[in-house]
Order: structure tokens, then sequence, then C-alpha cells
């Protein structure tokens, strides 16, 4: 992911921002090195991409023998960040997504729940690899905030996951009542 999103050096964001004579906003992630990949670096770039997406879709193709129905699975849940709706221009993880855009998976996020102060607190035992992420937690800010997961599914798949969204969007509405 980060060398796809540094291939060009960050010229062509520079550029568009430049034509609309809007300031760049803080949240957007571009190389500040200004080093444009040569024709060859980006070839690897894509052929190694391919490589990568062929391995899942292989893996996605063996769940058919899991399932019990002969097919692969449909979709799968993921987080879509480490922590509810963010502050504006304080997002600064895209672990949980970067993954999807690789891939060229479709996704789309469904709200689950609100965050809650009384639950949803910083944990006092913090793994030394997720401090990183849980440095800025702070559960009043965060308190009403929505959160929601991800629904992941196959490339090309937009109406089949826009569909299983809207399902399980009313069941999760339901069971709120």
């Amino acid at each position: 992911m980060a060398k796809i999103f540094k291939m060009d050096g960050g010229a062509d964001i520079k550029h568009h921002f430049t034509l609309s004579g809007e300031d760049q906003p803080v949240q957007v992630i571009i190389s500040q090195d200004g080093t444009e990949l040569r024709a060859i670096e980006v070839a690897a770039i894509n052929v190694a991409k391919r490589e990568y997406q062929k391995q899942y879709m292989d893996y996605w193709n063996s769940t058919a023998a899991l399932t019990g129905t002969g097919r692969p699975v449909d979709a799968l849940f993921c987080p879509v960040a480490p922590h509810a709706a963010v502050k504006p221009t304080e997002f600064g993880y895209v672990g949980y997504s970067a993954f999807v855009n690789v891939l060229d998976y479709t996704s789309i996020s469904i709200p689950v729940t609100l965050a809650d102060k009384n639950v949803d607190v910083r944990s006092a035992n913090a793994a030394d690899d997720s401090e990183h992420i849980q440095w800025d937690y702070d559960a009043e800010t965060y308190d009403g905030a929505p959160v929601g997961v991800q629904l992941v599914g196959r490339r090309f798949h937009e109406e089949k996951i826009l569909t299983l969204a809207e399902y399980l969007g009313a069941e999760i509405a339901q069971s709120a009542n």
C-alpha cells in the first residue's frame, strides 16, 4: 500500500490541488519526498499487487470447502478503524482498510452502535504495539460517536455487498429496538 500511494511522489494530487486552488487537507496522505518511480518500478509494483490479489482470490475460493454450501463465503466483517468515528483531521491509522484498497475489494461501512464513555474506556494494559493507536483515545470525546464495521466482499461484488449491508442494517436496527 505504501509503495502504491507513493508511486508518483505526490505529483498528481499536488497538481490537482494547485488546479483547484484548494489547500491540501492535513488528512490527505501523500509522499513528501516528491520522488517519482520509474516505469519499470511501477510495473514491478503492479505485478506484485496482482500476485498478492491472486493469492487472496485463491484463498477466498478455498473457503467453498469450509462453508457447507459448496460456495465461498459471501463477505467478511472487519473493523473500520481502531476506534469510533474520528476527530476531524486526526485520523492517522489506515491499517484496517488498506488491504481492501490493495486487493481492490468491495467494502461498505455499517454503523452498529455508539461509543459509551462508561463502557469503552482506554485499556490500562495496552500492549506496546497498540500504544500508538490508543495514545489519544479519550472516552469523553468519543462518547456518542458512531462505531461501525466494514463489510468486505470480492472484486466487482458491489451489488451483493450493498444488498447484504441493507439487510444487515435492518437487522441491526431491529435488534436495537
